[in-house]
């Protein structure tokens, strides 16, 4: 599966393990040293190894600290939206991923920006 091709959606029931799927999968990219980023509206990767986690149940992430994390080549990031309110998710994954698509035009990364 290369970064820079088709998307990926990890789809199942609960308990089916598509979480420890996408763990595994992420893991394998940083030993690569491909950059992610990581939209984790359910707090799943937070602990993810390799890294950067921003947001929490009581803090929301910005986009601004989003892309100063990943203006370094060799962090990861994860982006926990449990603490944004569901209504705001939409407007914020949308100026996110405009922002992503334009520092990924500039620098080619991050090789993966995805949902978990």
């Amino acid at each position: 599966m290369s970064p820079y091709g088709p998307s990926v959606l990890v789809a199942g029931s609960s308990g089916g393990g598509k979480s420890t799927l996408t763990t595994g999968l992420l893991e394998r990219l940083a030993e690569m040293k491909y950059q992610f980023c990581v939209v984790d509206p359910e707090g799943d990767y937070a602990e993810l190894a390799g890294a950067v986690a921003l947001g929490d149940g009581e803090h929301a992430p910005t986009v601004e600290q989003a892309l100063k994390v990943l203006g370094k080549p060799d962090d990861n990031l994860v982006l926990d939206l449990t603490g944004l309110p569901l209504a705001e998710r939409p407007p914020f994954f949308q100026t996110l991923l405009t922002r992503l698509l334009e520092l990924r035009s500039r620098t080619g990364r991050p090789a993966l920006a995805g949902r978990g």
